[in-house]
């Protein structure tokens, strides 16, 4: 579904109004996932509650829907080739993402000492950077390209 709303996001065209509005509700969602996986995992006894987070959230849709008008709004040549960089290597990003989560946090990644609000970020920064090193890399050998676009 992603996929489709992805595709039918980059066509439609959007007006600054609705734009605004979409990006209120995606900082909504993002506190309302925030609070709510917070009371939830509380009230659970400290076992995480996991709905916010779930492809199928509505949370999570609305957040995915504001950053992609955000990011399709950069205009810039910076911001456009970046965007034309990471976007290219996105489907890599995700098929080698929960492998490289795995490997770090149970071997290498140990924010234990730090808080949730910087630990969580931070290896959200790493994971994401190592997985879009990956797949540039996969993407740029000949073979593997076949595989991993």
């Amino acid at each position: 579904g992603y996929f489709i709303l992805g595709y039918y996001l980059r066509i439609v065209v959007v007006k600054k109004s609705v734009l605004w509005g979409f990006f209120v509700i995606g900082v909504l969602s993002l506190a309302v996932t925030i609070y709510g996986t917070f009371t939830f995992t509380k009230a659970n006894a400290g076992v995480f509650y996991e709905f916010f987070y779930s492809n199928y959230s509505p949370t999570t849709a609305l957040i995915a829907i504001a950053m992609f008008l955000l990011v399709k709004q950069l205009k810039t040549t910076m911001g456009a080739k970046l965007v034309q960089l990471i976007g290219g290597t996105t489907f890599g990003i995700y098929l080698v993402h929960a492998l490289l989560l795995n490997y770090f946090v149970t071997n290498w990644l140990d924010f234990s000492e730090l808080s949730n609000w910087l630990s969580i970020p931070l290896t959200a920064f790493i994971i994401f950077v190592v997985s879009f090193i990956v797949s540039y890399i996969i993407g740029n050998i000949p073979i593997l390209n076949k595989i991993m676009p």
